[in-house]
């Protein structure tokens, strides 16, 4: 199922909007498991075990078990783990700026592109659902107020819509009010 999100964020250009967003959502980080104290003996009853000859190390293993990018993977070692260990390894990813139960971790996200409120500077970043291309400031404001059935500014005060589902159509305000940077609207495809 393929969504359209839209982050008010302030930027420099459009450009470095998308990128700013993309980073958010699609930012990697080069874990360091050799770091990660844990006993592997624990992961080897595993459904996915670890096997001393199967791997060049423990922490080889830890990079294809602990996959960032499916979140439901990490989720279900709770489930396989002592507790002792799941905790050290959420702290873990947690200490290095992962949220294994935030619900943007359950999601596809692609940044199609930004504009600034007059369309002046527009940027396109990738291909996704929909093509950012066809796109205006006023056809950004039809969907949202169509979907909740009041008038929307995309470039105004759009708090109060930040609580609707991560899978659903939304924009999430992330202006800062005492910026001097420009205003941008960044356009995103969410694939749960």
């Amino acid at each position: 199922m393929h969504n359209l999100h839209f982050i008010a964020i302030n930027a420099i250009s459009a450009q470095q909007a998308c990128e700013k967003v993309d980073l958010e959502f699609n930012g990697h980080k080069n874990l360091d498991f050799s770091k990660l104290d844990v006993n592997p003996d624990h992961f080897r009853e595993l459904e996915n075990p670890y096997d001393d000859e199967e791997y060049d190390s423990f922490a080889t293993y830890l990079t294809e078990l602990l996959n960032l990018d499916d979140p439901w993977s990490i989720r279900d070692l709770e489930h396989e783990l002592d507790g002792e260990t799941y905790f050290k390894i959420d702290k873990f990813l947690q200490t290095a700026g992962y949220d294994v139960d935030l619900d943007d971790n359950l999601f596809n996200i692609t940044v199609l592109g930004a504009m600034n409120e007059d369309e002046t500077d527009k940027h396109f970043q990738n291909s996704g659902h929909w093509d950012f291309n066809e796109y205006s400031k006023s056809d950004i404001d039809k969907i949202l107020s169509n979907e909740f059935g009041k008038e929307v500014n995309c470039f105004g005060d759009n708090q109060w819509i930040d609580d609707t589902p991560a899978d659903s159509v939304r924009i999430r305000d992330q202006f800062a009010k005492d910026s001097t940077l420009p205003k941008y609207v960044v356009m995103l495809d969410v694939r749960s």
